[in-house]
């Protein structure tokens, strides 16, 4: 809620004001996001990362198999993540929510 306060002013100033501003904003914000969405490659190369978010798709890609294997009662609490499954991409993962990818 407090977030609008600084635009409190702009809002009571009518219709008439508004939406040219509106699309005033919009015209300068649109190119700026295409532009990030376009070059996001080349942005998280300079930032040292990879766009597979430090390897979770190949993991999620495999769960998601599996969640196909038995998409009405699951596997249960704790029984997914077996050693066999964790060390199936030649490192060691605790799960792939909250959780990070080790190195083994």
């Amino acid at each position: 809620m407090l977030a609008i306060l600084p635009f409190r002013k702009l809002l009571t100033m009518g219709n008439r004001l508004l939406v040219p501003l509106l699309a005033f904003f919009s015209m300068l914000v649109t190119p700026v996001i295409a532009w990030l969405a376009g070059n996001s490659n080349a942005i998280l190369r300079i930032l040292g990362r990879d766009n597979s978010f430090t390897g979770r798709i190949p993991l999620w890609n495999v769960v998601l198999q599996e969640i196909a294997s038995r998409p009405l009662f699951g596997f249960g609490y704790g029984a997914f993540w077996t050693t066999e499954r964790q060390t199936v991409f030649g490192r060691r993962s605790d799960g792939t929510h909250h959780t990070r990818i080790t190195a083994s």
